[in-house]
């Protein structure tokens, strides 16, 4: 039996990427995945993108032979500044920026696993943040000033 695209947990995953990577933040912080590594510019911000996946909750059928539940994620993006910085603000106004673009979202989910150069959307299982994101200051690091932003994402994925 074939798993549908809105189950892929992948494609949750995939398209954050895409739209944290597609964000104009200020100071263009350079985006690192959970479990990649920083490019060329190893000095600069960065945000890094971080899930947790979250129990799911039955929510009924859409037919008699198709289940919908809803899926939850904890999306953390960490936000890593620069400590010697000449805008001693700029960590907290991307954070404020981040808080913002996630109280906005509202994804169509992409499968990416069945295309992934042009994924096809998955209708009507958009990926949606309902509560307001939480800001936490992170002790510095390595020289750098950090802040996490969190949310908790949910979708409904089909399942036969």
């Amino acid at each position: 039996m074939p798993i549908h695209a809105s189950a892929r947990l992948e494609n949750v995953r995939a398209r954050l990427g895409v739209w944290l990577s597609s964000l104009s933040l200020s100071g263009s912080p350079e985006l690192v995945l959970e479990g990649g590594e920083r490019g060329a510019r190893d000095t600069g911000p960065f945000v890094r993108l971080s899930l947790e996946w979250l129990p799911g909750q039955a929510r009924g059928h859409t037919d008699a032979s198709t289940r919908a539940d809803e899926q939850s994620v904890l999306v953390l993006l960490d936000l890593f500044w620069p400590t010697l910085t000449a805008d001693a603000y700029a960590v907290e106004r991307v954070a404020s920026e981040l808080v913002y673009e996630l109280r906005a979202l509202s994804l169509p989910l992409l499968d990416y696993a069945s295309d992934p150069v042009t994924p096809p959307s998955v209708l009507q299982h958009p990926l949606r943040v309902l509560e307001v994101p939480q800001v936490q200051r992170l002790p510095p690091v390595d020289g750098y000033d950090r802040r996490r932003v969190s949310a908790t994402a949910r979708w409904f994925s089909l399942h036969d």
